[in-house]
């Protein structure tokens, strides 16, 4: 398999590691790779994608560090209300990634989501955390994916994933994953 392509659900994160740690979790050799280095046996950087899908009102958000980079996705009914239990588990997140955070990507789906609380917390977030902050349409689907000196944060078709790995399923290829928020006992259980 050239990539391990990991997918986050609603409501999840998980961060992983930018560079190869060997053979096993490397990204194919590029063309320019060979002929740096005719006797490289694999790529310094990672093969893991992390990909989300069905941001209909919810958003990608995307933070790199030196090392890792994250993709998380915050179900659209994050509001004023239930903001404090995200911000806290955001804030967990971007600390696990053990070093400054250098960008953060914004993702939407449609332009009307710019005026859902959802879009405006997490931005305002984002911007507390780095001042390199780049909010792009998406569309329905993000995918994050390492390369030499960068991470891309672009659209994705759905179709090109579809045997992408959740999380729980991952191993080795996620460093940290977790809930942004904790499922909520119905009041009909209670």
């Amino acid at each position: 398999m050239c990539h391990e392509v990991v997918k986050i659900g609603l409501n999840e994160w998980a961060i992983a590691n930018r560079w190869s740690t060997g053979a096993h979790d490397a990204a194919p050799l590029t063309f320019t790779e060979k002929r740096k280095n005719p006797q490289a046996t694999f790529s310094k950087v990672s093969k893991v994608r992390l990909v989300t899908s069905g941001l209909s009102g919810c958003i990608a958000v995307g933070l790199l560090s030196e090392d890792k980079f994250c993709l998380m996705h915050v179900f659209s009914g994050c509001n004023k209300t239930n903001w404090d239990q995200y911000r806290e588990q955001m804030a967990k997140c971007a600390t696990m990634m053990g070093g400054p955070i250098t960008s953060a990507f914004v993702g939407y789906s449609d332009d009307v989501d710019k005026k859902n609380d959802a879009y405006n917390l997490v931005s305002q977030w984002a911007a507390t955390v780095t001042t390199e902050v780049d909010s792009r349409l998406v569309g329905g689907a993000v995918v994050m994916s390492p390369a030499n000196d960068r991470v891309s944060f672009n659209a994705a078709k759905l179709d090109d994933y579809k045997d992408a790995k959740a999380v729980d399923d991952a191993g080795t290829f996620i460093q940290h994953s977790g809930p942004l928020q904790e499922k909520q006992v119905q009041e009909s259980e209670q």
